[in-house]
C-alpha cells in the first residue's frame, strides 16, 4: 500500500492534535485533551489506525481525500458524524449517525467528524485496498448491489456482540509484542468480514430480532465500567443502574464479552495503569490509589498476575526502550 498515504495520515493527526510523533504513534496531552493515535501497516492491502482519547476541546475534522486507492471503514463509539459530498460547491449528500458500530463509504470528497468532550473515545479505522474490498464484494450479488462500484454508498452497521468483541481485542493489544501485529491483522480481517456478513443478513434479521436477548443493559454496564476506573464496582449497584437483575446481568455480560464483569473491569483498570506507568508522572502508590486498589502491594500483585512482570519492571523496561 502507498506509504505516502500512511505517512500523510499520521502527519495530519500530528498537526490536528498538536501531538508528538514517536515511530508510528501520535501522543498528545495538552489543552485539546489527551490520548494517542497509532498507525499499523498490517499488510500490503490493509492499514489500521487506532485512536484512544479524551478531549477537553470539541474537535472538528474535515479530511478531504482525492484520488485514493482504498476504501475506509470506521469502527467506533458514538460521535456526531457528518459525511458530505460537494459537487460544484453544493452539498448534495449528508449522512448523520449517533450509534456505535461500523461505517463505510466510497465517497472520497469530504469526511467531516465532530468529536465530543469529556468522553473516552475509542476508534479503529481500516483503510482497505480497493482491489481487496471489491474482490470480497464480488462474492455476493447482494453485496454488489449495496456496495456498488458505480454508485455512491453510505453504509452503517451497528456492532453486534462479535464485532464489539474484535473491536475490544484490537484496543486491548499493547502493540509491541512479537505477534501483536499478527493478532491485529487477524482481528481487523474479522471486523471487515463481519461487516460484510451483517449486510448480507439484513433481510433475514428484523430490527427487533438482531439479538436473542436485549443487550442494551449490557452495553450500559460496559459504559459505566469504562467510566468508573477509580474504584471497584458493586455488581448489585451496577445491575440496579442497568435495570436488570444481578444474575441476569452476569449471564448476559459473560455471553456478550466472553468474560466476567469483575475481570472486564479489572482489565480496564490495569490497562489504565499501564498508561499511567508509561507516562511516568505518578508513583506506584498514587496509581494504586487512583485506580481503587486497596494498597500498592495489592496493585503490584494483580498487575504481575496479569502481565507476568511487576509495575516497577514494566515502567523500567518502558523507559529503558524509550
Amino acid at each position: 500500500m502507498n506509504k505516502f498515504k500512511f505517512e500523510s495520515t499520521l502527519a495530519y493527526w500530528e498537526e490536528l492534535l498538536d501531538g508528538q510523533r514517536i515511530g508510528d504513534t501520535i501522543q498528545f496531552n495538552n489543552e485539546k485533551g489527551k490520548g494517542k493515535l497509532e498507525g499499523f501497516r498490517l499488510s500490503d492491502e490493509i492499514e489500521m489506525f487506532r485512536l484512544d482519547m479524551e478531549l477537553t476541546q470539541e474537535l472538528h475534522i474535515n479530511n478531504k481525500q482525492d484520488n485514493v486507492d482504498f476504501i475506509p471503514l470506521f469502527f467506533g463509539e458514538s460521535v456526531d458524524q457528518t459525511l458530505t459530498m460537494d459537487e460544484k460547491e453544493e452539498k448534495v449528500k449528508e449522512f448523520n449517525n449517533n450509534s456505535i458500530g461500523a461505517f463505510c463509504t466510497n465517497v472520497n470528497k469530504s469526511l467531516q467528524w465532530k468529536f465530543p468532550v469529556k468522553k473516552n473515545l475509542k476508534f479503529v479505522t481500516l483503510k482497505v485496498k480497493k482491489e481487496l474490498f471489491y474482490n470480497l464484494v464480488e462474492k455476493s450479488e447482494k453485496l454488489k448491489n449495496v456496495l456498488s462500484k458505480e454508485q455512491i454508498f453510505f453504509e452503517f452497521e451497528e456492532f453486534d456482540p462479535k464485532m464489539r468483541e474484535f473491536f475490544n481485542k484490537i484496543h486491548s493489544i499493547e502493540g509491541t509484542g512479537i505477534f501483536d501485529l499478527d493478532f491485529m491483522e487477524n482481528y481487523a480481517n474479522n471486523l471487515l468480514l463481519l461487516f460484510f456478513k451483517n449486510i448480507l443478513a439484513r433481510e433475514d434479521i428484523s430490527e427487533t430480532k438482531k439479538y436473542p436477548f436485549n443487550v442494551d443493559p449490557v452495553f450500559k454496564a460496559q459504559t459505566i465500567l469504562e467510566n468508573t476506573l477509580d474504584r471497584p464496582v458493586s455488581i448489585d449497584n451496577l445491575a440496579e443502574d442497568c435495570g436488570i437483575s444481578e444474575s441476569r446481568l452476569r449471564f448476559l455480560f459473560k455471553h456478550v464479552f466472553g468474560t466476567t464483569i469483575h475481570q472486564y473491569h479489572q482489565d480496564l483498570r490495569l490497562n489504565k495503569s499501564r498508561f499511567l506507568l508509561r507516562k511516568g508522572s505518578k508513583t506506584m502508590s498514587m496509581i494504586a490509589m487512583d485506580l481503587g486498589f486497596s494498597s500498592s502491594s495489592h496493585f503490584s500483585m494483580v498487575f504481575k498476575k496479569q502481565y507476568k512482570v511487576t509495575p516497577k519492571q514494566f515502567k523500567n523496561n518502558h523507559f529503558a526502550m524509550a
